[in-house]
């Protein structure tokens, strides 16, 4: 390969390990910050804090809504539904508006207190910032398959080691987004499993075991008929845990004859 083809190559892998780190790190704050990891799928949550004009008549939406509208549009042109229900929320957002994210000092929590969503001092956010906005036209030429300089290269490379250095973990952030994905298609394979073995009233204990430390391991948040059959497997693992409680079990079998044909193929 040629050498521009070379710093393409090697620059893009420096990006991307950047942007997964850096979406991956503010996900995990705001899940420790506001003890959930339901704060992306809240209204008033801390995306709202940020407006942005979508167009020439300079209507401005919160950061919470163009996640929403950025789902439909991805949709809309193509992707699969499933998959882009799969995709965590800030993904959908573009690398700049990490930016303000990251530089806020306005986030505040349930009770209306002021905190520190990222436990970085000030010198290292301001590093961080002034480095995103030094990559910013070298990610716009890799986005395009515009050659980068090896003087660029550098400057990506340089910057990935500067984030490497403020984040604490910052490869397992990168791994993070992996194991996220893994786990869901798993969750996707084993939830039909238990729901077959709810069908014939059998046990799932070890199934259910699972499943909760997938999903709160990996902030796994799940849509659509996903949702309803966790709550029926909640619900049956209950029951099963509870003495003279097979009619209730039967009576849940029988009630959710629907969702039983959307996973029993």
């Amino acid at each position: 390969m040629s050498v521009e083809i070379d710093n393409n190559v090697s620059g893009y892998k420096s990006l991307l390990e950047i942007e997964i780190g850096l979406r991956e790190y503010i996900i995990d704050s705001f899940n420790k910050a506001y003890g959930s990891a339901k704060w992306i799928d809240d209204s008033n949550g801390p995306l709202s804090i940020f407006t942005q004009s979508t167009n020439k008549s300079g209507e401005k939406v919160t950061f919470y809504q163009k996640v929403l509208d950025s789902r439909i549009y991805s949709v809309n042109t193509g992707w699969n539904i499933e998959q882009s229900k799969e995709i965590h929320g800030l993904y959908f957002l573009l690398f700049s508006d990490l930016k303000f994210i990251i530089e806020s000092k306005k986030f505040r929590n349930n009770k209306g207190e002021k905190i520190d969503v990222f436990q970085l001092n000030d010198r290292q956010i301001k590093a961080i910032i002034s480095g995103m906005e030094a990559i910013f036209p070298i990610r716009n030429k890799l986005a395009h398959s515009v050659f980068i300089s090896t003087k660029e290269l550098k400057v990506l490379q340089n910057y990935h080691d500067t984030v490497s250095s403020m984040i604490n973990n910052f490869n397992f952030f990168i791994e993070k987004s992996i194991k996220r994905e893994n786990g869901i298609k798993y969750i996707k394979t084993l939830m039909p499993q238990m729901i077959r073995a709810i069908h014939k009233n059998e046990d799932i204990m070890e199934h259910f075991d699972h499943l909760q430390n997938t999903m709160n391991l990996l902030d796994i948040e799940l849509e659509g008929d996903y949702i309803s059959a966790l709550k029926m497997i909640e619900e049956y693992s209950r029951l099963k845990n509870t003495k003279g409680s097979s009619v209730q079990i039967r009576n849940l079998i029988e009630d959710n004859g629907d969702l039983f044909n959307t996973f029993i193929k």
